[in-house]
């Protein structure tokens, strides 16, 4: 299980999206950026990482003053 990579990875504004088949514990449901409980489709999963990666991009664009 990679229970705490997820946590860490969260601490450092890293978006995580686990895939799973097993019950989801409570710290990673709270630091993971989505959760997605097999079986899922493709289409599901590729708009999760779409929007995990786009919020990794809203992150690093310079905010305007």
């Amino acid at each position: 299980r990679a229970d705490d990579l997820v946590v860490e990875l969260a601490r450092k504004n890293i978006p995580v999206v686990v895939v799973t088949g097993y019950d989801i514990k409570q710290p990673v449901a709270e630091n993971a950026f989505a959760t997605l409980k097999k079986p899922f489709t493709s289409a599901v999963l590729l708009d999760t990482l779409y929007q995990a990666a786009n919020s990794l991009a809203l992150q690093d664009r310079p905010r305007e003053s």
